[in-house]
């Protein structure tokens, strides 16, 4: 029986006729095997079929690499990575960044990072700014920095934030207020994307800095939206800051810091700020309650705990219907229950083949089930550099699956 839904599968596979999208369609059912031989044969594709496809050759291989890094076949991964590196401007930058990621994976230090890819991209296209963007995304700051430090007169404006940021980290506040000074008098074409954006984060560095400088003093921060700030502040490690600064302004503030702890990978904070709060603020009307009832959800379902996340869940739901994380992540808590259960049984069943055979087959509709509902995006995920920042906090205890 195994075998008849697997052959169905593959039947529905081959009604799609491009390579590349029947492996995003195996790889969404978690048959991440299949899906890697099919981004394997769309690497092969000719450049005639390429252009009548109208798939990006690049992102291909960067898929490629992302799904051999997943399954462990990081000679390849990294052998994908090199390749779009090389071959592509429009996703360089992420391979480069995945690449780090990959090499962290492996346990390498920082240093260790560092030195492998300046010498393994030496004859590639790959810009130092590109490599201190890389080791900036995996949280080793003192490498972003010597990196950005090495080719300052041309650092493009997101490149000179995280210089900023990489500073402001090793606590070298005042060499990143001399940056941002220089990097305000700098002409930023007006046409450039997400100016606003970059004019703003540039701003509030600032005001963080010279806050830091002046001893905390809050006339420093006068006409500023602490929000704003605190979140800038967290986004940098300035936790006690980030606090300070919403301390005093109200339950909602409390609530946005919780939001703003756990989404950069704060995770113990952030729950030792939820456990604080004694009750959940389920079906109030503030603008971070619905998010924080789902992160206090997440919490749960990451501790094995998927009876009282699933509760929770459902509460959610049922307060904010429109909350589709929290309907994705009901269904996740029933299906994670479902295969621990019939793990249990597995264990025992030994005896009876027949029976062993069955369960097998039901691990794995669940199994493709689980891969669809977490292809959503349902949970909160985090950067490499993210995940580094709370060492305590554990592994999701959702089924890695093949």
């Amino acid at each position: 029986m195994r075998q008849i839904m697997l052959n169905e599968i593959d039947l529905t596979a081959n009604l799609i006729w491009n390579d590349y999208e029947r492996g995003q369609w195996y790889e969404r059912r978690g048959l991440l095997k299949e899906a890697l031989e099919s981004y394997r044969a769309a690497t092969s594709r000719s450049p005639d079929v390429e252009r009548s496809t109208g798939q990006d050759t690049a992102l291909i291989w960067l898929q490629y690499g992302k799904l051999s890094m997943r399954l462990r076949s990081f000679s390849n991964s990294e052998s994908a990575y090199a390749h779009v590196v090389q071959s592509s401007n429009a996703y360089a930058q992420h391979a480069l960044n995945q690449w780090a990621a990959l090499l962290l994976t492996q346990g390498l230090s920082d240093p260790e990072i560092y030195k492998h890819l300046s010498g393994r991209i030496s004859g590639l296209t790959a810009s130092p700014e590109m490599i201190g963007c890389a080791m900036f995304y995996i949280g080793a700051y003192r490498e972003a920095a010597d990196c950005f430090r090495g080719c300052l007169d041309s650092l493009g404006p997101s490149g000179g934030i995280m210089y900023a940021k990489a500073l402001i980290r090793q606590q070298q506040t005042s060499e990143a207020l001399r940056l941002l000074e220089q990097l305000e008098n700098r002409q930023v074409p007006s046409g450039s994307s997400n100016m606003n954006a970059w004019q703003q984060d540039l701003r509030h560095l600032q005001l963080l800095c010279q806050w830091k400088l002046a001893g905390n003093s809050q006339s420093t921060l006068t006409l500023t939206d602490p929000l704003e700030l605190a979140k800038t502040a967290v986004s940098v490690g300035l936790i006690p800051e980030a606090e300070w600064l919403l301390s005093l302004n109200g339950i909602d503030a409390g609530y946005a810091l919780i939001c703003l702890l756990y989404n950069e990978g704060y995770i113990t904070e952030a729950v030792s700020h939820i456990e604080m709060l004694g009750q959940l603020p389920i079906g109030d009307a503030g603008i971070y309650s619905e998010k924080l009832c789902v992160i206090a959800a997440e919490v749960l379902y990451d501790q094995g705990k998927y009876e009282e996340a699933s509760s929770q869940f459902q509460q959610i739901r049922q307060a904010w219907p429109s909350c589709t994380a929290a309907r994705f992540g009901e269904a996740a808590c029933h299906l994670q229950s479902e295969l621990l259960s019939l793990s249990r049984r597995l264990e025992t069943s030994f005896s009876s083949p027949k029976l062993q055979q069955e369960i097998m087959e039901h691990i794995d509709n669940i199994v493709a089930a689980l891969n669809l509902v977490d292809s959503s995006g349902w949970h909160t995920s985090w950067t490499p550099s993210q995940k580094r920042v709370d060492n305590k906090r554990k592994a999701p205890c959702a089924v890695l699956l093949n």
